[in-house]
Formats: structure tokens, sequence, C-alpha cells
């Protein structure tokens, strides 16, 4: 019974902070691109020739939508946590502290978010994840049911 409430507690937990970043982050990056492309450029957060403003624009749209939503499905939980505190990492410290040197009450946020995201990575989602169901069936056939650990 106790296992159950720690896998409901990462469900939780996989939703919440995830749909959150989505909602509240991604969501705005994803539908204007170009315009958040401008803005990473303006702040200077490329390096030329190699990692230009649109690319990185990109990489950071997935970060807060693609894999965030993967953790939340519970596919490649870890890898995807890992994904987005390493671009959380980013925002916190060269974003935020270098390149604008916010106020701890500026980016307090994308520290909660880094260290929910670095729990992931290392706890993993628990049973209740698409990895999870995935796992059972290629253990115990085709026609296996979800179980809880």
């Amino acid at each position: 019974m106790n296992r159950a409430f720690e896998n409901l507690g990462l469900l939780f937990l996989r939703v919440f902070v995830s749909g959150t970043m989505i909602v509240f982050h991604g969501w705005s990056a994803l539908s204007k691109p170009g315009e958040f492309a401008k803005f990473l450029e303006m702040k200077g957060l490329f390096l030329p020739y190699v990692l230009t403003a649109h690319v990185l624009s990109y990489m950071v749209i997935a970060a807060e939508t693609v894999f965030p939503f993967m953790i939340i499905i519970g596919l490649f939980t870890r890898f995807s946590a890992l994904v987005a505190s390493i671009n959380m990492f980013v925002a916190l410290f060269v974003y935020h502290i270098i390149i604008n040197g916010d106020p701890i009450n500026i980016w307090e946020k994308a520290f909660i978010y880094m260290g929910v995201f670095v729990f992931l990575t290392i706890a993993g989602g628990g049973n209740f994840t698409l990895d999870n169901v995935l796992a059972v069936r290629k253990r115990k056939g085709r026609h296996a049911k979800w179980r809880i650990r």
C-alpha cells in the first residue's frame, strides 16, 4: 500500500510540474518561435557560427514542451528530466544570474524547476509510467497488465 502512495506522489509531481512548465513557459515560446529566437539573440544567448539563436530557441522550446510532455506520460522519464534540468540550469545561471543579474525572487522559479527535474532524473517516474507499462509487457509478453511493484 505504501508503494502505491509513493508512485501516486511521483505521478502527481510529474504531471503538476511538467504541466506547469508547458503551460506557463513552453507554450508561449512554442506559439511564436521566431519572436523567441529574436529575444534570445537580443539577450546574447547564442554562440556565433556554432549555435544560432534559432537553433537554441528550438532546443529551449523542446526542453520546455516536448520533454515535459514525455515526463507527464512517463516515456524516457529520466532522460527527459535530465534534458529539462539542464535547460533550467542554463536558464538559472546563464540567463538569470550572469546575463540579467536578477535577484533571488526572480530566479527562484527556475531553481525550483531545476531541483524537481534533477530529483526526477535520480528517482525516476515511478510505476505509473509508460516506461513501466512497456517494460512489464516486454517481460511478461504482449498481454501483460500494468502492475504496481
